[in-house]
């Protein structure tokens, strides 16, 4: 019980997604209210990023990388988030995609006012990188 308990622990820490499409970081009360996704390149991309979480970044920009973060805009009630489906290198450009995920209509949420996200880290290799929606 207790590997299973700190194992889950482990993958809750920012910075340590575990499993391929999980988000580096997450939650469910950014400032930006706005259904977006954004990709910053840069120092100052990625500091308008968390403005729009309403936290400071936890660290500089790793070199190398590039995030995504997806905003699901504001919510009426908690169980919404934001899941990445998984990155693909193409030719020309790198493909983040990307799935917000609804609570089941049958399922009881919070009644909560809730504006989930999540940013990735993706490995800059020098193509455009583009976040997808996918359903």
């Amino acid at each position: 019980m207790r590997k299973i308990l700190l194992g889950g622990l482990i993958a809750l820490l920012p910075g340590c997604a575990g499993a391929e499409g999980a988000a580096d970081w997450q939650g469910n009360s950014a400032q930006s209210v706005t259904r977006e996704a954004v990709v910053a390149e840069d120092a100052a991309a990625w500091q308008q990023v968390w403005a729009r979480v309403g936290t400071p970044a936890p660290a500089a920009l790793p070199d190398g990388n590039v995030a995504v973060a997806v905003f699901a805009g504001q919510k009426r009630t908690g169980g919404t988030s934001v899941e990445f489906v998984d990155v693909q290198q193409g030719e020309n450009q790198t493909t983040v995609r990307y799935r917000i995920k609804l609570p089941p209509l049958t399922q009881m949420t919070t009644q909560v006012i809730s504006s989930p996200y999540a940013i990735k880290l993706v490995p800059h290799n020098g193509k455009p990188v583009v976040a997808e929606e996918v359903r």
